[in-house]
């Protein structure tokens, strides 16, 4: 299992629900009932320097490693809609074989948007929102609920629905969001989706 943290300037972003996701997997997965509390386990090193990295915690039952790297918002100019049926991915492993086949067919784009019995989910690394005259959507039945998704649906006015392909492509735009990518920082338009 892994959990992927945010750390800006020194400060670590969306804690309550990285400590929510790694303990709920724990339990499900492990049968653990003891919490972790990633806020007293996530120690800054003192020499890491101001700017964006991502804490990388690799864990199953117990806490495995720990590690800090800097982080680089992707550029995204194109996606490719890939549709399965079949996928499954509510923990977020370590290794992703069934995402990873899907994200090989990406050809010349630089993203998959996974759509599952003809409605949108996710993309390969990110939550999906899409714009339509102001309002944002996010796909009802995500893969994976991601920590940052669940820390907008607190605070922004994001209403999940089943997205189909055709609402995906008269959206305004579509904004991949993760733990290390805010909204707004990878927007993509409906007319730069492959189908």
């Amino acid at each position: 299992m892994i959990e992927s943290i945010r750390v800006f300037n020194r400060k670590v972003s969306h804690i309550r629900w990285h400590n929510e996701r790694c303990n709920a997997s724990r339990k499900s997965l492990f049968g653990c009932s003891d919490l972790i509390d990633l806020r007293k386990i996530i120690k800054i090193p003192d020499d890491l320097p101001d700017g964006l990295f991502k804490c990388r915690i690799i864990y199953s039952s117990k806490i495995e490693d720990i590690r800090f790297e800097p982080y680089t918002v992707r550029n995204i100019r194109k996606l490719k809609a890939v549709n399965t049926d079949n996928i499954e991915y509510p923990f977020k492993f370590l290794e992703r074989p069934e995402l990873d086949a899907l994200y090989s067919m990406r050809n010349e784009a630089d993203e998959i948007l996974i759509i599952k019995n003809g409605l949108l989910t996710d993309a390969y690394y990110y939550n999906v929102l899409i714009q339509i005259d102001g309002q944002y959507y996010t796909p009802a039945r995500p893969l994976l609920k991601g920590t940052r998704l669940q820390s907008l649906r607190q605070s922004l006015s994001i209403t999940p629905a089943d997205i189909t392909v055709d609402m995906l492509m008269r959206s305004n735009a579509i904004t991949l969001i993760n733990a290390m990518t805010p909204p707004g920082a990878i927007m993509v338009k409906p007319e730069d989706v492959i189908l």
